[in-house]
């Protein structure tokens, strides 16, 4: 019985030991990478990692966060601490890791390619830094990625055909594009990517958020993003994008944010959908755009709609451009809301009030001439700009010139 006990006790003394053993092991790995990216830190002006010892349990270390049962590294929390140096490739060795979120730092170099062996991880953040380089293009193998954030750096190179992401970069983005299957948010903006936005972006239907704002695209809004269905953010200005706004954007139900502004869109501003509840801000500075009078844009000509195109449909562009070149003032400031637009603040002032209307800086002569004498003209410049609604009953261009010419003679 004695002998029966001793061997028992001697089972669960090595049983002890080798999970102490194997336990410690796995720890000791994590605890090496996170002093090796410690070592790579070169510049620590809160001392943030200056518990980072082996005297302290590195689950204790400021910014890092552990699974309860394993003890292993799950995220590295060290966001705006203004920390300088470079990301160093044993953070790759943190097996366990799900979030990594460096941004708004000074980390310099490249994004190591080791960081791409890191399989569970779910957020990847490291905008707002200096990293250079290109995205590694084994990070499409990280399935389980849903956040990527690589904003405010200083990314370069051409994004890879096999490349399944979209990282931050001073190039293109490659057309043959595939998605990852859980990818929810997407910021690739602040950056120098150019080229046409791919269709294929459209296939991220998992994405809530996509911000590709202030880089260099050009080309159309493709009509394939009616199909991000699950969108509720899209940011795409500052940017270099023409043509019309996609009516399929109008599918997108979840959509409570939208900025296209500061493009050179045109056309109609679609009305169905999420539009019915979009504000002036969302298409601020496209001046070529047009639809209800509360987003601030001139009213659209229906002329040519069912394609009946005709000359005079640029009869009222053309006298847009003048009332806007004497008044100074655009269709889209501010002071015309509701139901006033341009045209009908300079027609109210006719012929009378005209001259409250004109630019002052147009009034002014170097040789002393009055003012007052100039009013008959501006008065009949104002009236070809406020052309008629109706296509059909606009003057002829032939017209226009004619009448142009002889208020210049007038003038003269």
């Amino acid at each position: 019985m004695n002998s029966l006990l001793a061997v028992l006790v001697l089972i669960l003394a090595v049983q002890s030991c080798i999970v102490s053993l194997a336990f410690p092991f796995s720890n000791l790995t994590d605890q090496s990478a996170l002093l090796a990216f410690k070592t790579a830190v070169m510049y620590d002006p809160n001392n943030v990692l200056d518990n980072w010892t082996t005297r302290t349990n590195f689950c204790n270390w400021a910014g890092v966060s552990c699974s309860r049962c394993r003890q292993r590294v799950t995220a590295l929390w060290l966001q705006s601490m203004g920390l300088a140096g470079t990301i160093s490739p044993h953070t790759g060795n943190v097996s366990f890791l799900r979030r990594l979120d460096l941004r708004n730092n000074s980390f310099h170099g490249f994004v190591t390619q080791n960081l791409t062996r890191l399989r569970r991880l779910t957020h990847l953040i490291l905008q707002d830094n200096l990293l250079e380089g290109v995205i590694p293009t084994s990070i499409q193998q990280r399935e389980m990625l849903q956040v990527m954030s690589l904003t405010g750096n200083r990314l370069v190179g051409r994004i890879p055909d096999e490349l399944t992401t979209l990282p931050l970069l001073r190039g293109s983005l490659d057309p043959n594009i595939k998605a990852l299957k859980v990818l929810e948010s997407m910021d690739l903006s602040s950056n120098n990517i150019s080229g046409k936005i791919p269709d294929a972006i459209a296939a991220f239907q998992s994405f809530n958020s996509l911000n590709l704002s202030r880089n260099s695209f050009w080309g159309s809004i493709p009509e394939s993003f009616g199909h991000l269905i699950t969108l509720d953010s899209l940011d795409l200005s500052h940017k270099n994008q023409s043509g019309a706004i996609p009516k399929a954007l109008e599918k997108l139900s979840y959509l409570k944010y939208l900025n296209l502004s500061f493009n050179r869109l045109s056309g109609e501003i679609p009305s169905q959908g999420p539009f019915k509840n979009l504000i002036a801000e969302s298409f601020m500075e496209n001046e070529a755009l047009c639809g209800a009078p509360t987003l601030h844009v001139p009213p659209c000509t229906k002329y040519g709609s069912e394609g009946r195109v005709s000359t005079k449909g640029d009869i009222y562009s053309c006298g847009i451009m003048l009332l806007e070149t004497f008044t100074r003032k655009k269709p889209t400031d501010e002071m015309f809301i509701e139901a006033l637009t341009l045209k009908q603040w300079v027609n109210a002032s006719l012929p009378d009030r005209v001259m409250e209307v004109v630019d002052g800086g147009l009034l002014r002569t170097e040789d002393g001439r009055d003012v007052i004498a100039y009013k008959d003209s501006l008065s009949a410049i104002m009236e070809v700009g406020c052309c008629v609604e109706l296509p059909e009953c606009r003057t002829d261009i032939k017209d226009v010139v004619f009448k142009l010419s002889k208020i210049k003679l007038h003038l003269l």
